[in-house]
């Protein structure tokens, strides 16, 4: 709760119990960080009917049918796409960026990097990974240069 949640849930064990126990019995919004697929039963059962899903990784198996019934709207956001894609509201990135830059400046809001490894190299880099492969990572991991082989 470090971060300005009210709440949180085990991402690791079933939402909906977790949910319950604290009065809830679904929610309207869910952003996952995480490995969509193998939190997409969990999410179709707690997202309430006409609530909304955001991922900020690919989906790789079929969408649970439940949120067609519930008629639910799923969606990706990508930092990059708007620069890859040249679309036309290109320059709103520059202006949230700027934001985020203004609120770490402000205190606002905080970073979630938990590791930095340094320097730049193949054994860093394995470091990091093979902490993400645990599964217990929690934050973020920054590896950064200057580069080494």
């Amino acid at each position: 709760m470090n971060h300005g949640a009210d709440y949180l849930i085990n991402h690791h064990e079933p939402f909906e119990p977790q949910l319950e126990a604290l009065g809830f019995l679904g929610v309207h919004y869910i952003f996952c960080l995480t490995n969509v697929d193998n939190h997409m039963e969990c999410m179709a059962k707690t997202i309430l009917p006409q609530g909304k899903i955001c991922s900020i990784l690919p989906v790789f198996k079929p969408l649970h049918p439940a949120l067609f019934s519930k008629s639910v709207t799923f969606s990706f956001e990508l930092m990059y796409t708007r620069s890859v894609y040249q679309t036309e509201d290109m320059v709103s990135q520059h202006h949230i960026l700027k934001q985020l830059a203004d609120w770490v400046e402000e205190g606002k809001i905080r970073s979630t990097m938990t590791q930095h490894l340094s320097p730049l190299s193949p054994a860093t880099l394995k470091e990091a990974y093979e902490n993400l492969l645990t599964g217990q990572t929690i934050g973020k991991i920054v590896v950064e240069g200057p580069i080494q082989s």
